[in-house]
């Protein structure tokens, strides 16, 4: 139980990440 919200934690900072560089990148 514990691995899979450690890794759910993992996939969204990931998700934020790409979703940052994607808007920048944009601009």
């Amino acid at each position: 139980m514990r691995a899979a919200v450690i890794i759910g934690s993992l996939i969204s900072a990931l998700f934020d990440v790409a979703v940052l560089k994607y808007c920048t990148g944009k601009e």
